[in-house]
């Protein structure tokens, strides 16, 4: 798919979600809609009560491992198992393998334990894909009030049931004051 939407859109390397505009997002949207696929989204936002607590107080590896777990979570299929394929490009191979080690023990009390690869985005389509689908729900959701599934580029798909999106709960790493408040 991904090579189609470059053709699409005339990029010849790596398509950044960042960088589309609306109208290219919206072509993405309409291709990704044509495709067999299910997607899960976690949101939080650094100025949220949540966001702002945890990222000051946690090391941003601890939070990206807590927010793959969340997104996967609604994704594992009971008694098979998955794999788990997300952006590598921020870590260490070493801080990559711990978080991976940490993703699969959490997942693995739950279902088959997931096998994780931390990928380079610009060689593999599907971390271009959920960059892109990511990307897009971060905008539409930055405001902390719009409702994603009716304002957003890709609500089709969240009205749908294929792309699902829903704010982090971060319950190990939330201290106990806000989870009580």
């Amino acid at each position: 798919m991904m090579k189609k939407f470059r053709k699409a859109i005339g990029a010849k390397d790596e398509v950044k979600g960042g960088l589309l505009d609306d109208a290219q997002r919206g072509k993405f949207f309409d291709m990704l809609g044509e495709e067999e696929h299910f997607s899960a989204v976690v949101t939080c936002h650094k100025s949220s009560s949540l966001g702002s607590v945890v990222s000051n107080v946690h090391p941003e590896c601890s939070v990206l491992e807590q927010m793959v777990i969340e997104a996967c979570m609604p994704l594992m299929v009971s008694g098979t198992q998955a794999r788990i394929i997300a952006d590598g490009g921020r870590y260490s191979r070493q801080v990559y393998d711990q978080i991976a080690a940490k993703i699969a023990a959490t997942i693995g009390k739950f279902n088959a334990a997931p096998a994780i690869d931390f990928v380079r985005s610009d060689i593999t389509a599907g971390v271009q894909i959920a960059d892109i689908i990511a990307n897009t729900i971060y905008k539409a959701t930055r405001d902390h009030h719009a409702n994603v599934a009716e304002t957003s580029i890709c609500s089709d798909l969240i009205r749908g049931g294929r792309l699902l999106v829903f704010s982090a709960k971060l319950d190990v790493l939330k201290p106990r004051w806000l989870a009580t408040g």
